[in-house]
């Protein structure tokens, strides 16, 4: 766990240097990620080392505002930063770590390098007549704190033997026995609710698409701080804390069946604080953001932003969307608290990683995945009713990556976009073309088929704001959105199109995917790599409430390429979904305006 932090560390730090050396300072200025003019004001030496001051000047004539480093340009102590002098001969790219900084005056120390005073690079930093421009190289406070949660459970035996695999899982109670929650749940999300008060130390609440993941954890909070237990509750993102808190609530009215709505209530017998100051929720701010943490029952945080909790200072530590957060972040939390729950779906995409591991990769999973592959059933519980989608959209998903143990309710069993086929496929020889600038793929006659099913929704009475396009590769999105601005529909900018990455968590009435690939070498990249083809695929499938579009060339993606082994391809998956949707006799061959 150390060793890829390091790695992610040293790897967050290059790709930043490689932007700016990529970009030359000119094009760092004009596109805004290099900060200044920063002015020279001398040097010090505060503890040995010699140290550039600066001061931040305001070259907008018009604008007659103070600058602000920490407000406006986001320079913090201790944070690492590259750059160069505007204004005096030509000097390699410098590095620096800022050692103070006020509103406009900064201090900086040169990384890894000596520089001698009368020297050409010294003087290129106190010229009056230069000016210094600094872009971001590294915050290396996230790091810092995950090393030091690593440290610090490796130390408690317990938690350490837990996170090894060297313990046995326990329960304390009877784990059968039938708590009365304040919110209603079905069958599984019960018996996630008594499996998580009857563990001892650690329980995974494995929770595929649509099947309620957060209304339990928020049952599961609500009874815990009941029985006096104080709780963090944390997600790896702001955003996904802040939807745990209050869901969909307005400024207004709390969204019913939310913590935000308990807490609201006449009758509330427990406090709200959230740490930090990043969230972007209205609702957050006014009511739990400035609340006193220490006096707290629940208290919401990032996984990062739990560092600052002493060693067990929680009875329970909650991780919503355990499976996009790292090991070590998640550590974070785990150090913080007696007891560990974490829900997710690792069957899904894994934490995003700046360096190259492989998704399926040992060190790139996160802390759930892990103790998974550890305990198995022994450390989970899974939530088997799925609210989500049709069950004609769901039915593939749940026999390829779920054994088949999802139920779908009733209430979303039949339901469509006006009397269109809830799932489709699309079949095109397109002609795929690279993006030079990143190797990324795009298809034009796949993305005119995305745009023309676009269409169709929208005529079928769909708001374009419950639509969106899943694309496999980057170009692909910029390819689509060029289409879709060129076409005549009515609000297309409410259309959402994005990546496989962006869309995990999101949901849409209506999907649409373009998988891009289509060659005569059955190439078809990542989409076919065993630990990293079906976890996309599961993620783009699973999106759908009402109709799902799958666009491909179905004979690409589902043989198998030459430089490739049986056990390096998972082609026969995406063979199995065309066969699947023609058997139902619903894949559409080359033209997609004429069906439905």
């Amino acid at each position: 766990m150390r060793s890829l932090v390091q790695r992610e560390q040293d790897t967050e730090r290059n790709n930043n240097r490689e932007k700016y050396e990529n970009s030359g300072l000119k094009t760092a200025i004009a596109r805004g990620f290099a900060v200044g003019p920063l002015l020279p004001t001398g040097t010090a030496q505060p503890d040995g080392n010699r140290v550039y001051k600066f001061q931040l000047v305001n070259e907008n004539e018009e604008d007659d505002s103070d600058p602000n480093l920490r407000d406006d340009a986001c320079i913090f102590p201790d944070n690492e930063y590259i750059g160069g002098v505007r204004g005096y001969r030509n000097q390699d790219p410098f590095e620096f770590k800022a050692v103070y900084v006020g509103d406009t005056n900064l201090w900086l120390r040169p990384l890894r390098e000596d520089i001698h005073p009368n020297s050409a690079r010294d003087n290129s930093l106190t010229d009056n007549a230069a000016s210094l421009w600094v872009a971001a190289l590294l915050n290396p406070l996230p790091y810092t704190r995950r090393l030091e949660a690593i440290s610090k459970v490796k130390d408690h035996a317990e938690k350490r033997h837990l996170i090894n695999g060297k313990r046995t899982v326990k329960f304390s109670a009877d784990k059968y026995a039938v708590p009365h929650p304040e919110i209603e749940l079905n069958d599984s999300q019960t018996k996630a609710l008594v499996w998580a008060n009857a563990a001892e130390q650690c329980l995974c609440i494995h929770g595929p698409p649509g099947t309620g993941k957060t209304r339990t954890l928020t049952a599961y909070i609500r009874d815990a701080v009941a029985k006096d237990n104080r709780v963090l509750v944390t997600a790896h993102s702001n955003q996904a804390v802040d939807n745990l808190l209050v869901g969909d609530s307005t400024l207004d009215e709390p969204e019913d069946g939310t913590l935000h709505a308990m807490a609201q209530a006449e009758a509330a017998d427990f406090t709200i604080a959230r740490a930090g100051s990043n969230s972007e929720n209205p609702i957050v701010k006014r009511h739990y953001e400035n609340n006193s943490l220490s006096g707290a029952n629940i208290v919401a945080a990032t996984t990062n932003g739990a560092s600052k909790f002493a060693t067990d200072n929680f009875d329970i530590g909650i991780v919503d969307e355990a499976t996009q957060a790292s090991r070590a972040a998640t550590t974070i939390v785990f150090n913080a608290s007696k007891k560990l729950i974490l829900a997710g779906d690792h069957k899904q995409l894994p934490p995003f990683a700046a360096s190259q591991d492989a998704l399926g990769d040992e060190q790139r999973l996160s802390l759930f995945e892990t103790l998974m592959n550890r305990y198995g059933d022994n450390i989970a519980v899974m939530l088997r009713t799925q609210y989500r989608m049709n069950e004609a959209i769901a039915e593939f998903p749940n026999e390829a990556f779920y054994d088949g143990k999802l139920i779908t309710a009733d209430q979303n069993r039949d339901w469509t976009v006006d009397d269109l086929s809830p799932l489709m496929g699309i079949n095109i020889k397109g002609t795929e073309q690279s993006r030079s600038a990143d190797h990324s793929y795009y298809n034009p006659d796949e993305a005119e088929a995305a745009v023309k099913q676009v269409k169709l929704l929208t005529i079928s009475g769909l708001s374009p704001s419950d639509i969106g396009v899943i694309a496999a590769y980057s170009a692909q999105v910029q390819e689509i959105k060029q289409q879709l601005n060129e076409s005549d529909i009515d609000r297309i900018h409410e259309v959402t199109v994005n990546t496989v990455d962006a869309f995990q968590g999101g949901e849409r009435e209506a999907i649409i995917v373009s998988l891009v690939r289509s060659n005569s070498r059955a190439s078809s990249g990542f989409l076919t790599i065993p630990d990293e083809g079906p976890r996309r695929l599961n993620v783009a499938l699973t999106r759908a409430r009402k109709r799902l579009v799958i666009i491909a060339d179905w004979e690409t993606l589902g043989d198998r390429a030459s430089h490739r082994d049986p056990d390096e391809s998972c082609a026969e998956l995406h063979r199995e979904l065309a066969a699947k949707i023609r058997e139902e006799g619903k894949m559409m061959e080359a033209n997609p305006q004429s069906e439905t």
